[in-house]
This record gives structure tokens, sequence and C-alpha cells, in this order.
């Protein structure tokens, strides 16, 4: 068994070495650990983020040199208009309008009357409210654009390896996250964040590390399940995934990292049933196992602290600030705020029983953030995406159990996860997963059938 292992890791090794595009892989590999390590807290114009745009430019340049746009294209049309149209809305808001122009679009009052009183003349604005803002916003869409775009032109032995460099990295946070934990935040604390203390790996966000992890362990139950030459094995390597999984998102108290374990755990226990590799003995003699893990869990004191969270669900504040939201983006509608001007606008709406030392950096819900700084022109893009990925979901998914589409169909799984969780948090205003998802994307493009299809010069179906 390990002399199989170490030839295959070899032969592997030889099959990226010997592939077209070894140095852009090396640094689509370099970017993409950058981001993971480093690119865990919401988008700052800071010293890291700067040096991670810098390498992330010259990924991105070289994939277009390569001929990346023409690759998206040819293979999936719908989402090559969907990677326009994100850029597109942010780059509309900084273009110049007259002052009498500008002055008359709704939720400008403010800003027309300070300029009024410094006895400002008529001169040119950008139609957003801080052009700062949105040019910084402009600038955080690099990084995932270039993994996205780079992953196109790759082969897919170097993305299954960037794949297995987003493993390494998870099993490195899982356990950095035991001794977070255990050390109440006083050891491998990266940031400053109201979640230090808990198991944040190298995320400022518990609910992050958590989505993070449960996405890593879908990513290796696929790999797992289609390369295991047996269902010992199989079972042995999910088992120990399952594991350390559960025991990292135990770590972070996350409620929507709980939830979505257990929806994968759901989906991962599906496909291997549906395979039928192995009996339903071994099958429940796992679920046994992982039972009885969670039994221990459950026993601890931990455990009642996590059950007390769960409590004080409905008294979240995230779902004050949605509500608060509704006049904010019917105020600023059909035009928006501008991208990334939540924290200004918000604070102009907060009445004094809500003025706290801390603040609010986003809403909670990108997808009513995304209405409230880009308005109607957000609400079409948010809608070309959400369709152009959910066909490709659908294609990925409708045929979950086969041995080829594994991967596809993981990265199709952790996609919802991310747009499920992007309804009570903002998943992807993180770099890491920002690139991590554009990553999912390219994996989802790579369903076998919808090749075969290209390659006979057919159109793929859904």
């Amino acid at each position: 068994m390990k002399k199989f292992m170490l030839s295959s890791k070899i032969k592997v090794l030889d099959e990226i070495k010997s592939g077209k595009n070894i140095y852009l892989f090396y640094l689509s590999a370099f970017v993409c650990l950058f981001e993971l390590f480093l690119g865990g807290a919401p988008n700052s114009p800071n010293f890291k983020f700067q040096i991670g745009v810098f390498f992330a430019f010259l990924l991105l340049a070289w994939s277009v040199w390569k001929g990346a746009f023409g690759i998206l294209f040819q293979r999936d049309r719908l989402l090559f208009g969907a990677l326009v149209a994100v850029w597109a809305v942010p780059l509309l808001q900084l273009i110049p309008v007259p002052s009498s122009i500008w002055q008359v679009l709704p939720g400008r009052e403010l800003e027309h009357g300070i300029l009024e009183y410094l006895h400002q003349g008529p001169y040119w604005h950008a139609l957003t409210t801080d052009f700062g803002a949105t040019s910084f916003s402009v600038v955080t869409l690099v990084p995932p654009t270039a993994i996205f775009l780079s992953a196109l032109v790759l082969d897919r032995t170097q993305r299954e390896a960037l794949v297995t460099l987003i493993l390494a990295v998870a099993v490195v946070a899982a356990f950095v996250s035991f001794f977070q934990f255990v050390s109440a935040g006083t050891s491998f604390s990266f940031y400053e964040t109201a979640h230090q203390g808990f198991g944040i790996g190298f995320f400022a966000n518990r609910n992050h590390q958590s989505v993070f992890i449960v996405i890593a362990m879908l990513l290796a139950s696929g790999f797992l399940i289609r390369d295991a030459r047996d269902w010992q094995g199989q079972l042995i390597g999910l088992a120990l995934v399952m594991i350390l999984a559960l025991s990292a998102v135990t770590t972070t108290f996350s409620r929507a990292g709980m939830a979505f374990f257990l929806a994968g755990l759901g989906a991962v226990a599906a496909v291997m049933a549906g395979l039928r590799n192995i009996g339903w003995r071994p099958m429940l003699v796992a679920l046994l196992g992982l039972a009885g893990l969670g039994g221990a869990i459950a026993s601890t004191h931990q455990f009642d602290r996590f059950l007390a969270r769960l409590q004080t669900a409905a008294d979240d504040q995230r779902f004050e600030y949605a509500v608060e939201s509704m006049p904010i983006i019917a105020d600023y509608f059909p035009v928006g705020s501008g991208i990334g001007t939540f924290v200004s606008v918000y604070q102009k709406y907060e009445t004094i029983d809500r003025l706290v030392p801390n603040y609010a950096n986003h809403l909670h819900n990108d997808y009513l953030e995304i209405l409230m700084e880009a308005g109607m022109l957000g609400a079409l893009a948010l809608l070309l995406g959400i369709v152009a990925l959910g066909r490709l979901i659908f294609r990925n998914l409708r045929q979950p159990f086969r041995r080829a589409n594994l991967l596809g169909a993981a990265a199709a799984v952790s996609t919802i996860f991310l747009m499920a969780h992007s309804v009570i948090d903002y998943p992807l205003r993180t770099q890491a997963l920002a690139c991590l998802f554009s990553l999912l994307l390219v994996l989802m493009l790579d369903d076998p059938r919808a090749r075969l299809e290209r390659m006979l010069g057919k159109r793929p179906q859904g």
C-alpha cells in the first residue's frame, strides 16, 4: 500500500512538471497559499494585501496573455458574462458625471448639502459616494480573478495539485485551531478579533474558518472516494477526515459551521451509498464511530456553551442589520451608494442607542449589501451570477455518483454552502475564501461529460 501511494505521488509530480505552463502553476500555487495563510481577514489596504495584489496582478496578466478569456468564453459564455458583470459594476460607479446629475441621484442629499455649506463650486463626481472605497473594491477583485483565470489555463492535474495544497493548509489550520482554543487565544493569534479564543485558524472570523474546514472535508472526501483502491482504505480515510473536520469545527463554536458539517456528512454518506462500493455494515460501523465521537464531544462543558449559543440565535444582531438595511436600500435605489461604502453609509442611519465602540464592517448578508451598494446594476449582476452558478451546480450534481466527477460534485456542494453562508455572513469578502471559490468554479467546469461534448462539437445540456 505504501509502495503504491509513493509511486502514485511520484507519477503525479512528474505529470505536473511535464505539463504545460509549469511556471504559471508555481505562481498560482504561491498566490493561492499566500491568500490562504494571510488573506483570512476582511479586505484592508495593508502591506500584506498590497503584496498579495502585486503577485496576483502578475498572475492575472500572465493568464490573460495565455488566452484565459478565450478559454472561458468557449467553455461557458454565461459564466464569462457573470465575470464581466462583477468587474463592470464597480468600474461604472467610478465614472464621473456632472454635478447637476450627481446631486439629484437618490441618497446624495447629505453629501450635496455638505458641499454647498463648504461653498464648493459645481464639478464632476463619480457615481459612488466614496471614490476611494469603490476603487479599493475593484482592487480586491484581482486575486480571486487571477486564480480563476490561471486555473482555466492550467491542466487538470495541476488544478488538482492546487486543491491538494488547499487541503494541506486546511490540515494545518485545523491543528492551529486546537492550540488557539486550548490556549484561549494566547497562542497562534494572527488577528486582533472579537473571535479570539476560538479555533479560527488563519481567519479572523470563526464562521469563515468553519466553512473552510467543511469545504476541505468535501474535497478530501472526493479525492478519497475517487482514488482509494478498496473500500477499507476509503472508510479509514473518510473516518480520519471526518474526525479531524468535526474536531476543528467544534473549536469554532460556529452554528453555521456545525450545520454545514452535518449537511456535508450527509452528502458524503449519500455518495458512498450510491456508489455501492461497500455494504451497509461497514457504513453502519463508520456512522456509529462518528456518533460515538459526537457523543464524547456532547458530554463536555464546551458543548453546553455551544448549546447556549444556539438558544441565542434568534437574538443575533445580524438579523437586525438586515431589517435596518431595507430603508437604506430604498433610499439609494436604483443607483446604490457605491461598492465598498457600507460602513460610511450605515453609520449615517445609526440611532444614538446603537452607538457602541464597535462598528458593523459588513451587513452580514452579501445579497442585501450588494443591493445597497450597487442598486439595480448590482441586482442584475447578482441574478446573472446566480443563474451561471446554478447551471454549473446542476450540471455537476445531476449525476452525483459518477466517480470521474466526484471532485466537481464536491465543488458544487461547497459552492452551495458558500452561497448559503452569504445570506448570514460575508465569506467571499475575504481573499482566502474568494480565491477558494474561484478554484471551485473551475473544478465545476471540469465536468467530464461536458468536456466530451465540447470535443464532439455538441452543446452541453443543463
